[in-house]
């Protein structure tokens, strides 16, 4: 089965249509989704991206998924031969995010992963439903970020 099977995002698609050169006009590879309240944050996230990039360092950028994850957005991507290795570890009421680069990292690889990283920070302490800031992890079997007002809402979704 490939990507072009599954259905896109219309989020994920809003971003592949503003930002061609980095999305090279396609979805990324590995099915993604972004939660609403997290667009203006990977909206504002890939506009600096893409005012850091030239057009030779465009062409060899590739966004490889875009999700949620324990709370967490995630952004995975390479620079031409340049990955990350990414390990997420679950432990009794938190997670570790390691995130290995290449031994040799180039100046402009260390930008992106900085932008990224700031972005990932930043939903941290964003609602993934509203976008409201002063939210944080919360839940048991799921884990999301949620500001007090989409929290009372969803406690009362599972009171009934």
């Amino acid at each position: 089965m490939s990507t072009s099977d599954f259905p896109t995002d219309p989020k994920i698609d809003a971003l592949v249509a503003r930002f061609p050169r980095l999305f090279h006009h396609r979805h990324p590879r590995v099915w993604s989704d972004l939660p609403q309240g997290w667009t203006e944050l990977a909206d504002q996230l890939f506009a600096d991206l893409d005012a850091m990039l030239d057009d030779d360092a465009a062409s060899v950028f590739k966004v490889i998924q875009i999700k949620e994850k324990y709370a967490s957005l995630r952004v995975y991507w390479s620079l031409g031969e340049e990955e990350t290795l990414v390990l997420d570890v679950i432990g009794s009421g938190s997670t570790q995010r390691f995130d290995k680069g290449p031994t040799d990292p180039t100046a402009l690889f260390e930008r992106i992963r900085a932008c990224v990283k700031e972005a990932c920070e930043q939903a941290e302490t964003t609602c993934q439903v509203c976008g409201n800031g002063s939210a944080s992890a919360v839940g048991s079997g799921w884990i999301v970020t949620l500001c007090g007002t989409c929290r009372a809402r969803a406690d009362k979704k599972d009171d009934r």
